[in-house]
């Protein structure tokens, strides 16, 4: 049986961008040529989400700001974007690693996916075992807190196929109750586990950061003026930290610091549950080492027009 979970350790905070061909975990970091690779692993298996416009919208943005853009990840396949990290760790970790009879013990028991979720990654993870984890090589069992939202519950049991273990609703409890899944699957001794971080693994990271890599590319399309750069402002939702950390990635690779990045979290957000899901999510993307305020994070790339956002 092999266990695979992200080192969680301080010194693993690094980041190598040299040629080691080698899976990410060596340094718990993501950087742009994995989210290339990811968006080359997943593209068949999610939706283009469309890139949408408003007139209306745009007519009462401040002065300066002559047009929104909005990247609809509501369209994507399990209701969010949740479903490409998902799919990207699945697929690198479980489908390819086991064809090239590099992952566990070799045999063909199914690899058991293990994570904690109260919703939407929940859905992708279970999705993602059952379809992209096909021929029986996964399933996947999710740890829900109680109060989840029933409809999602349904998804991941129902739709998806996946056992559900229920929690309190506290962060900790949730990987409290992770570990002891696994440690019960390690002293049996029957099956592959592979823990998938609902924001801090480095496949998930880079899974997130193809929102981007498709959103400047759907923007350049639309945009038959040519004007460079395509976008002067892009505002990230931020609740984990993985989509905003995989994105900086991606749009540091793509437009350099020609673009302004703002991280935008809800007001209602309990700030110290932030700072528990992202701790390393952040400080293991180079490009992404801002201040944290309770609302709305600094910009870290100066502009002085903002027209596109």
């Amino acid at each position: 049986m092999a266990t695979s979970t992200p080192d969680q350790s301080p010194s693993s905070h690094s980041c190598n961008d040299g040629n080691d061909s080698s899976y990410i975990s060596r340094r718990h970091c993501a950087i742009f040529s994995d989210v290339v690779a990811a968006h080359s692993r997943i593209r068949s298996r999610i939706h283009r989400t469309p890139v949408l416009t408003s007139r209306s919208l745009d007519a009462l943005s401040p002065p300066g700001c002559t047009q929104l853009y909005f990247k609809i990840e509501a369209l994507q396949k399990t209701g969010s974007f949740k479903v490409r990290g998902a799919t990207n760790a699945v697929l690198r970790r479980v489908v390819e690693s086991k064809d090239e009879g590099s992952y566990g013990d070799g045999t063909e028991q199914p690899t058991v996916v293990v994570t904690h979720s109260s919703g939407n990654h929940a859905q992708a993870v279970a999705h993602a075992s059952s379809s992209v984890g096909a021929g029986n090589r996964s399933r996947a069992v999710i740890v829900m807190p109680r109060n989840s939202p029933q409809a999602k519950y349904d998804a991941v049991t129902k739709t998806y196929c996946a056992e559900v273990v229920l929690c309190e609703n506290d962060p900790i409890a949730r990987e409290v109750k992770c570990d002891e899944i696994i440690e019960d699957m390690r002293r049996r001794g029957e099956e592959d586990v592979l823990f998938v971080h609902p924001s801090e693994d480095p496949d998930v990271i880079a899974g997130q950061g193809t929102v981007c890599l498709e959103f400047v590319e759907q923007v350049k399309e639309m945009n038959l003026e040519n004007v460079t750069p395509p976008l002067d402002v892009v505002i990230i939702p931020v609740g984990g930290g993985g989509l905003a950390a995989g994105n900086c990635i991606s749009l540091r690779g793509l437009l350099g610091n020609s673009v302004k990045v703002i991280f935008f979290v809800p007001v209602l957000f309990v700030f110290p549950h932030f700072f528990f899901w992202c701790r390393s999510a952040f400080i293991s993307s180079s490009t992404a080492s801002v201040p944290f305020t309770p609302h709305i994070f600094p910009e870290y790339a100066p502009s002085a027009n903002l027209p596109n956002v």
